[in-house]
């Protein structure tokens, strides 16, 4: 999720939801009924409390959560507005150079690159 014209635009990060001290981009299941696009998008009103319009895919990223391996594809939004609070998470919105600092999972730093591409 992104805002702004370059040279300053701003990237969404929210804490993760099984541990505050993590930043993470929005994510989420797919619901029954969705396709990937429409769940990212419910999953930043969900999350972070704002509405965006799909740019592209930023990629795709595998990890290990508890005992199932879970596998989330990415897209690169447009900020259009807000929706209303979201579900109690720290939702900040920083420079991509922060969220390379702040956002440590493996992949991360390709799905920044991939937005800063995109936009």
């Amino acid at each position: 999720m992104v805002r702004g014209e370059r040279p300053n635009l701003e990237v969404l990060i929210v804490t993760a939801k099984r541990d505050a001290s993590v930043w993470t981009f929005p994510k989420g299941h797919i619901e029954l009924g969705e396709d990937a696009e429409g769940a990212a998008l419910r999953e930043l009103q969900e999350e972070a409390g704002v509405e965006a319009e799909v740019l592209g895919p930023a990629g795709t990223s595998t990890f290990i959560s508890g005992i199932r391996r879970m596998h989330v594809q990415y897209f690169v939004a447009r900020f259009v507005g807000t929706s209303g609070p979201g579900d109690g998470r720290d939702v900040e919105w920083t420079t991509f150079a922060d969220a390379r600092e702040k956002v440590r999972f493996a992949g991360a730093e390709r799905l920044l690159d991939a937005a800063e591409r995109l936009v």
